[in-house]
């Protein structure tokens, strides 16, 4: 939700295309919402990312430049109405987390410097991580304001389950933990500490050398075909909970050696709608976001003072 609301306006890499804000010019209010200003120049900037992305659908049409115009600003006032009711509902991040997330999206520091382009146009990269905070805070807004609060019914859940019943007739799968060493000697050793009753999940943290390993070498319930043809072969031979794979021929990639334990599994066949309701809930708390949040949204804009200087926004046009 949070994407399809800013998308036009403050998508990452269109951010990156924002003009020098800091230039001097005159501040002319186009529009007050609940007594605070959107400027002209504010406005001008974000129309400018938008046509130079979507002036092919435009053309010289000045009918259908105006109403872009005009929904770049109703963009810009519903943004800042998230910011407001942020504000109001006391929403905060972590000193941590916006940096964790830029990491995330631009990876880490020396690597930005080689990727971002060093261009006079583009905004400092403290611009940029200013407006990504400011969407993590919307997106956690709306995670309290709306999402947390859709209910979904157990009659709700019943009637989906009913109408897709072949998409929960399910095949066998799973549940197995892993570690990934470089040599067969390590793998013999693992394999070793095992049997002897070390914890599976305390080697998989010290020793496997891929990124499961943070989870204690979880890898959730599989079927057959989604790991590699190697894994299948020695995951679904294990039969009793508890089983690590075999001594001989062990499940080799490119990577190295792959010790799997078998944690649990789940026969074929139809999942019983008690087990599959937690994902039917899911399913349908999404289909209901849209209708949640555009009321949720509309309510706020029905209790603000929005006021826009139409003089302003035409003779800009």
């Amino acid at each position: 939700m949070l994407v399809a609301l800013a998308v036009l306006l403050l998508g990452a890499c269109q951010l990156f295309e924002r003009r020098d804000a800091g230039r001097q010019v005159e501040r002319i209010p186009l529009a007050m919402v609940n007594g605070e200003p959107i400027y002209l120049e504010e406005f001008e900037a974000e129309f400018a990312v938008f046509i130079r992305n979507w002036d092919r659908f435009i053309g010289n049409e000045k009918q259908r430049a105006a109403e872009m115009r005009r929904l770049v600003l109703n963009q810009m006032i519903e943004l800042k109405l998230l910011d407001q009711e942020a504000r109001r509902q006391g929403v905060v991040l972590g000193p941590d987390e916006v940096a964790e997330r830029v990491d995330e999206v631009l990876g880490p520091p020396a690597k930005r410097e080689t990727d971002i382009p060093n261009r006079r146009d583009n905004p400092t990269l403290a611009a940029w991580g200013q407006d990504y905070q400011r969407r993590m805070l919307h997106e956690r807004l709306i995670n309290r304001a709306v999402t947390g609060q859709i209910e979904v019914t157990e009659k709700e859940v019943r009637a989906y389950y009913d109408a897709h019943k072949k998409d929960f007739d399910r095949p066998e799968q799973v549940w197995v933990r892993h570690i990934a060493v470089g040599t067969l000697d390590a793998y013999n050793k693992m394999l070793d500490l095992v049997k002897d009753g070390t914890e599976f999940e305390a080697l998989a943290r010290r020793y496997s050398i891929t990124p499961d390993r943070l989870n204690g070498g979880d890898l959730g319930y599989v079927e057959r075909g989604v790991l590699p043809p190697e894994f299948d072969a020695a995951i679904f031979s294990m039969r009793r909970i508890g089983d690590v794979s075999a001594r001989r021929n062990p499940a080799q990639t490119q990577m190295g050696f792959h010790l799997f334990r078998l944690e649990g599994r789940k026969k074929a066949g139809l999942v019983p709608v008690k087990e599959a309701q937690g994902e039917i809930r899911d399913i349908l708390a999404h289909q209901k976001h849209p209708e949640a949040y555009t009321k949720w949204l509309n309510g706020l804009k029905k209790q603000a003072r929005i006021e826009i200087h139409e003089t302003v926004l035409t003779a800009s046009n």
